[in-house]
């Protein structure tokens, strides 16, 4: 059981320790002076490609957090690195001021809260953050339940990939009251290049990633396209990459995920099944508002064929595949230019950031 001597500041030699996990047990010490009663006590739920740079940057920045995800592997590689590995959610949130949620989906919120208790776990003036992104109402129900039993929440979304989570340059959009914001604020910027507070409301931080989210479907659905059209007119895709790079048609997420298209390189930062859940959120959010959104309908289509040809489990940047398809071309089978400066196939300005 991992065990702390109080909420406050701890006593000169204050040691948690969690058997649990297959067997194994860690000890961690903490001297006086390396935590006070201004620094809370951060537990992470969810060790995915997300999680695991994100109890990365926590311990980096001095937050010891407890951790916890289904796969006792998870656990064991993040307490390798300094963790705090616990059996349960309802472990870490018994020993945890705030709880950072980052599973897969709503379904994945709501058992962990309910099934898994850590919600009963959670002692009253406690807070849950919950950055997956699961939509403004499921955002606003978390709160409800959180509510009746005295606890907190934020919703708090983030972009940024895998990438970012790893380098601790997430932009993350916190939907809650400002006060409840302040307390959490700093594992919150442990983890961020910059947290916006979207508004004072559940569900306004969701609301935000959706709006992101639907940006960043389109983009990399409109860079697969124009790319395809690109090679079927015969262009060098070198050039054609390079030129439209320093221009108009620039964005982030051609910049990042074209050269993987050209080199077919679909290695899964960030996966293709993520966006068919995320745009679906968007048209379930936009007809709730009566919002027209034509190109999230569009976007969800192709990711539905990508998802359908196979390619799910794959990084976004197969999404390529749809068009590769019914083209009957492969990007990364056309010669690439001699002498280029930069050639996405031959290790030239490869695209690290996946931004969803």
């Amino acid at each position: 059981m991992l065990e702390n001597t109080g909420r406050g500041r701890p006593s000169p030699l204050t040691v948690l320790t969690c058997p649990s996990m297959s067997g194994f047990e860690v000890s961690t010490e903490v001297l006086e002076g390396e935590m006070t009663a201004a620094r809370p006590r951060v537990g992470l739920i969810g060790l995915g490609g997300m999680g695991r740079g994100i109890a990365q940057n926590l311990l980096k920045n001095g937050y010891p957090a407890a951790v916890y995800d289904i796969r006792p592997e998870a656990v064991r590689d993040s307490a390798a690195q300094g963790a705090i590995p616990c059996a349960s959610s309802a472990e870490v949130g018994a020993h945890s001021d705030i709880v950072m949620l980052i599973p897969f989906s709503y379904t994945d919120v709501r058992s962990i809260l309910l099934e898994d208790g850590l919600l009963a776990a959670l002692a009253p003036g406690s807070t849950i953050v919950v950055m997956a992104t699961v939509g403004p109402a499921e955002a606003r129900e978390v709160a409800r339940l959180a509510a009746e039993q005295n606890v907190r929440t934020l919703d708090a979304p983030v972009s940024g990939g895998p990438h970012g989570a790893e380098e601790g340059t997430l932009a993350v959009m916190v939907g809650g009251p400002p006060e409840v914001l302040e307390t959490c604020r700093g594992p919150l910027e442990a983890i961020s290049k910059r947290v916006f507070h979207i508004g004072p409301n559940p569900g306004d931080g969701q609301t935000a990633k959706m709006v992101n989210q639907l940006l960043v479907a389109v983009h990399m659905a409109a860079a697969a396209e124009a790319m395809v059209l690109g090679a079927k007119a015969g262009l060098d895709l070198d050039i054609l990459y390079e030129a439209i790079s320093s221009g108009g048609g620039d964005s982030f997420v051609f910049r990042g995920l074209v050269p993987q298209m050209i080199r077919g390189d679909f290695d899964p930062r960030g996966i293709v099944d993520i966006w068919p859940k995320d745009l679906g959120v968007v048209l379930s959010t936009a007809h709730a508002c009566q919002a027209p959104v034509f190109f999230a309908g569009l976007a969800l289509q192709i990711f539905e064929a990508a998802r359908a040809l196979g390619h799910g489990a794959e990084g976004h940047a197969s999404v390529v595949r749809v068009y590769e398809n019914l083209a009957r071309i492969r990007l990364a089978d056309l010669p690439a230019r001699a002498g280029a400066t930069i050639s996405p196939r031959h290790g030239g300005q490869a695209g690290q950031q996946d931004r969803g």
